[in-house]
């Protein structure tokens, strides 16, 4: 009797560990999709951006056109802290890498602003782009 007692516990609690087992894998692909599918909503974001450089033209951006990209860059930013975020609760070994790539061209971009040059405006953001990329498919990939 006390053996059929031990295999009904010992069944109970493997179809328990079962069910949190799944519960918990479910929660983290998920967490993982929604960042996967936030990056990519964050890469158009970064494409906007680049079109509207783009249709600024070549050479010295006026006073205004500082301002235009700089406002448009600001949304970068904005959705860059959502991402930081979310990849630090969901993810923490991928946040440290998001935050430095993000710093990097913040930097990069501001002072490519701030002297004026579009074309070094139009590399930083293609060089961003293609970073973020790569770091999509690595999460993808993991």
């Amino acid at each position: 009797m006390k053996a059929k007692h031990a295999i009904y516990i010992i069944i109970t609690l493997l179809i328990i560990s079962a069910t949190l087992f799944s519960s918990y894998s479910f929660y983290k692909n998920k967490a993982k999709q929604d960042i996967i599918y936030n990056l990519r909503v964050y890469r158009d974001s970064v494409d906007e951006v680049q079109s509207r450089v783009h249709n600024l033209g070549e050479g010295e951006l006026s006073p205004k056109e500082k301002e235009t990209v700089s406002l448009a860059s600001s949304l970068l930013t904005k959705q860059s802290f959502m991402i930081s975020t979310q990849l630090f609760k969901d993810h923490k070994e991928y946040h440290p890498r998001f935050r430095d790539l993000y710093i990097e061209f913040n930097e990069q971009l501001e002072s490519a602003i701030s002297n004026g040059d579009a074309e070094e405006v139009h590399i930083q953001l293609l060089d961003y782009k293609s970073k973020m990329n790569s770091f999509r498919e690595e999460i993808e990939s993991s």
